[in-house]
């Protein structure tokens, strides 16, 4: 059996964007700092619509937000191999309040992700290993 290489952590990209919170934060605290959302923009590598241990982490993807309820959404790939947009993978919600028993400023958000144009090699087995898993669960 065929080892399937693991990205290398050093191109895991954390995508932060800081969302000033005009209304709630304010209201409680104004010497309370920003909220800062972290997250991850991925290479979906096998076009499978999720994240797999040869998914590839993308550096300078950009994003944006809007305010309360921050949307980080994508908005371009910086690699041309993986700039296509996968359905229910390219937006995440944040809630932005204190009153839910967190009291530091970051938020994380799910990972947002785009289609590698042609699948890895070792994607095939790798799906096929990750199907038997399901089957042995069952």
């Amino acid at each position: 059996m065929a080892s399937v290489p693991a990205p290398a952590t050093t191109t895991a990209a954390v995508i932060l964007c800081l969302c000033v919170v005009l209304s709630c934060a304010a209201a409680d605290d104004p010497n309370l700092p920003d909220y800062v959302i972290q997250g991850r923009v991925y290479c979906d590598t096998c076009r499978a619509g999720f994240v797999t241990n040869v998914t590839e982490y993308i550096a300078g993807a950009k994003d944006s937000h809007e305010e309360d309820i921050c949307q980080v959404v994508l908005v371009a790939s910086p690699r041309k191999d993986c700039d296509e947009v996968q359905a229910l993978r390219d937006r995440a919600g944040v809630l932005l309040t204190r009153n839910v028993g967190i009291s530091d400023s970051l938020r994380p958000a799910n990972p947002l992700g785009y289609f590698k144009d042609v699948p890895l090699p070792v994607c095939a087995a790798l799906l096929k290993q990750l199907d038997s898993d399901d089957d042995d669960d069952q």
